[in-house]
């Protein structure tokens, strides 16, 4: 196959048994996430039912109103449908009040 290459084929190859065993550490604690407040989104899209993500998390579609609990300050939100360009905002928290967000959809 390959010029000037070896193959090395182990007939019977001879495994030894580890004197102590190979368990993986165990994994970290994390500490849960805490809840800065709640935003309520109010979205509408023009044609309707696009979906929506908030931070690369779908929540829903359009046109609707959803609780969003929120972990950061900064929230980014998508609204997408196929065949469409996708509408994106970047939010900065804390919010006092609603956020309300239109995208008409256009073709590429």
């Amino acid at each position: 196959m390959f010029p000037n290459a070896y193959r090395l084929v182990i007939n019977s190859p001879i495994l030894a048994e580890r004197e102590t065993p190979c368990t993986p550490p165990p994994a970290p604690m994390m500490a849960p996430w805490t809840t800065i407040g709640v935003l309520k989104l109010i979205t509408t899209s023009t044609p309707d039912g696009a979906e929506i993500w908030v931070n690369s998390e779908l929540i829903g579609k359009t046109n609707s109103t959803i609780n969003v609990p929120y972990y950061e300050e900064n929230i980014n939100v998508v609204m997408r449908m196929p065949g469409y360009v996708n509408c994106k905002w970047s939010l900065k928290g804390p919010f006092k009040e609603d956020v309300r967000l239109n995208c008409l959809l256009k073709t590429p």
